[in-house]
């Protein structure tokens, strides 16, 4: 994706939403099931049972139709905008509007597990230099599955604990420079609810992932500018290669309220990702001063990265959400200073439009087989009432 990053992060942002998506994003992705006010005309009412007689206990019971199971599958269109004037990758020194499509087919194996894949492709509508003009670039392509966890009875009402990998592959251009062969995160995740309006969540989650390249350092196509703030000479360029990530641990926490009957939430969440550096290794070509960044301390082996995000999500439909929110990278600079975690020259103002075509069309064969059913009763109703009615 064509998002602008400070070199030395290695983080990169999820699915987020992702992940979004479910995402109303990110964060409706991950954001990408329909909310419990959409679900409720699809899920047949199920009967009582004396030995279990919790509703929960009777929801799990109800078999998943078709349509539930592919019911969080969404596509994405996003514009993103960075709004703050300053140096960034543009040649004309000016912001940048990206646009990103990203497709995630999900299956819901059961109640509890849930398999997912999803593909983003992004296009820069404006001009920078790290991409040819109106260039296509494929995201890493990426597959999951997420596993929901039983928890104590007297809990169930405000503990959700889940758990899940992903695997990523290398389609996007960023990951075949650094000669990514694999990515596996594995997660855990558990939150907390509090009846606050329809409900407010706090939630964390913890996810090392260890990266599989084929080299220890990324490669250019091109020579980069390099900078005199880390001891170059002013004009010179490198093709040296920075060092890949061998494992990232990212820690996330999120606070999320939802309110107006579930159409609406708000929600920020706080990303810190340690990048821990493949080691320093001889080479015969380089000399062991090029690979060390001056303005850094000699280079550290410990990278650190953050993602913030705050959005603001409507669920128009069962099957059309909308999101505007603020998307913010930071982290270490090249200098060994740091970026403004909340706002700063990468931070970007994205709109979201979630399309669920599984959900959207559900939910309008529940509607119309509802009209049916009450136009049916108006027309039994009819002769009785007339038969029952006093003649004149």
């Amino acid at each position: 994706m064509p998002r602008e990053r400070p070199e030395r992060s290695p983080h990169k942002r999820r699915s987020f939403l992702p992940v979004l998506v479910g995402v109303v994003l990110t964060v409706l992705s991950a954001v990408g099931t329909s909310p419990v006010w959409a679900q409720e005309s699809s899920e047949p009412t199920p009967a009582p049972s004396e030995d279990h007689d919790s509703p929960t206990v009777q929801a799990t019971q109800v078999p998943l139709t078709l349509a539930d199971r592919f019911a969080g599958t969404s596509i994405l269109v996003e514009h993103a905008f960075t709004f703050l004037h300053h140096l960034n990758l543009s040649p004309q020194y000016t912001r940048s509007l990206d646009r990103i499509v990203k497709f995630s087919p999900s299956f819901r194996a059961t109640r509890s597990l849930t398999l997912d894949v999803d593909l983003a492709i992004a296009r820069a509508l404006t001009v920078t230099d790290t991409t040819y003009p109106m260039e296509i670039l494929l995201g890493d392509i990426g597959a999951g599955a997420s596993l929901t966890l039983p928890v104590p009875k007297p809990l169930a009402t405000g503990l959700a604990v889940s758990t899940g990998l992903s695997v990523e592959g290398p389609t996007s251009k960023a990951s075949q420079a650094e000669s990514l062969i694999l990515a596996l995160t594995p997660w855990f995740e558990f939150g907390v609810t509090a009846p606050l309006l329809d409900g407010l969540t706090l939630a964390y989650r913890l996810s090392p992932t260890p990266r599989f390249q084929r080299y220890t350092t990324s490669q250019l196509l091109v020579p980069r500018p390099c900078s005199p703030a880390v001891g170059c000479t002013l004009g010179a360029t490198t093709n040296t290669g920075q060092r890949n990530t061998a494992l990232q641990l990212g820690n996330e926490i999120s606070l999320a309220l939802a309110l107006a009957k579930e159409r609406l939430g708000i929600s920020g969440s706080f990303a810190l990702t340690h990048g821990f550096l493949h080691p320093k290794s001889p080479s015969d070509r380089w000399e062991e001063s090029t690979l060390t960044v001056p303005g850094n301390g000699g280079g550290s082996p410990v990278t650190l990265s953050t993602e913030f995000i705050f959005d603001i999500s409507y669920q128009l439909h069962p099957g059309l959400g909308l999101s505007v929110g603020l998307w913010t990278l930071g982290g270490m600079t090249p200098d060994g200073s740091w970026y403004n975690p909340v706002a700063n020259r990468w931070s970007q103002i994205y709109i979201d439009v979630t399309f669920s075509p599984v959900a959207m069309v559900e939910a309008e064969v529940q509607r119309a087989r509802r009209s049916r059913v009450a136009n049916k009763r108006v027309e039994e109703q009819a002769p009785q009432e007339a038969s029952g009615s006093p003649s004149l």
